[in-house]
């Protein structure tokens, strides 16, 4: 069987990583780097990180960000998201040691030839799109996370799903994000896209976890602030679900082997 992985958010804004409700409100929590450390040695499949204002700053990507990880040694893989325009911002960012990139503000109409030069150079398994949405009367919206009243269009999204330059995409639920247990199932219940889904916003609970990933489109649970909460939060959720596609715990295999010793 498949494994399913569980994803580490690390949301920053202005060089810091920022606990995030709703995109709207934010609270410091610390250094990327560090956040990235501990995620690491607490047995994440993955870290995205995202950084939030480089697109509206028209900042680019955060290289800062980006090399203070590299001096981490992560054994980790890393994705990354934010002010990525062009082929060249792509290239750039996976010459820092980057696994994937996440690709979202130029998902738009003016922006598809260079998605498709994105996936040409580096490969679709490199990239995922990002997908803000809200439940609007049993219909789905892809939201503008420039202005969350307008809507991306989405025949242009779909078409660009089924073109297989992108191998997964992030379903966020962008009212929920933040907000624990919060995460709306429709989502991904709904939504009829040709790749996998990797759900985020408001998941915090192990069962919930479990629930979500038992749905066959769902590869993936991203979960942000709630992993910071508690130091083997990850381990517990692997051990709580006990769900056979999901990696097991690491201080259970050290535990096992210690008793056969």
């Amino acid at each position: 069987m498949l494994k399913k992985r569980i994803i580490g958010v690390i949301t920053v804004l202005d060089g810091w990583a920022v606990q995030s409700i709703g995109y709207k409100k934010y609270l410091p929590i610390g250094r990327p780097n560090i956040i990235a450390e501990n995620l690491d040695r607490w047995g994440v499949d993955e870290i995205l990180i995202i950084c939030i204002d480089r697109t509206i700053n028209k900042a680019g990507p955060d290289k800062e960000t980006l090399n203070s990880l590299s001096y981490k040694s992560l054994s980790t893989p890393i994705c990354y998201g934010g002010g990525i325009s062009t082929l060249r911002d792509a290239v750039s960012v996976i010459n820092n040691g980057v696994e994937r990139l996440l690709l979202d503000s130029i998902i738009e109409k003016n922006s598809i030839d260079e998605i498709f030069k994105i996936s040409e150079k580096l490969g679709s398994q490199s990239l995922i799109a990002s997908l803000p949405t809200k439940l609007n009367s049993g219909k789905i919206d892809f939201i503008n996370y420039k202005n969350i009243y307008k809507n991306k269009d989405e025949k242009m999204i779909l078409n660009l799903l089924k073109s297989s330059v992108f191998s997964e995409a992030l379903i966020i639920d962008l009212e929920n994000e933040g907000i624990p247990q919060s995460f709306n199932k429709e989502l991904i219940e709904k939504i009829n896209i040709p790749i996998p889904i990797i759900a985020f916003g408001g998941i915090s609970d192990d069962y919930q976890v479990k629930d979500i990933l038992k749905n066959k489109n769902v590869s993936a649970v991203a979960i942000g602030n709630f992993l910071n909460y508690k130091e083997h939060a990850v381990q517990k959720i692997r051990d709580n679900t006990k769900l056979n596609f999901l990696r097991k715990s690491k201080y259970r295999k050290i535990l096992n082997r210690y008793k056969s010793s």
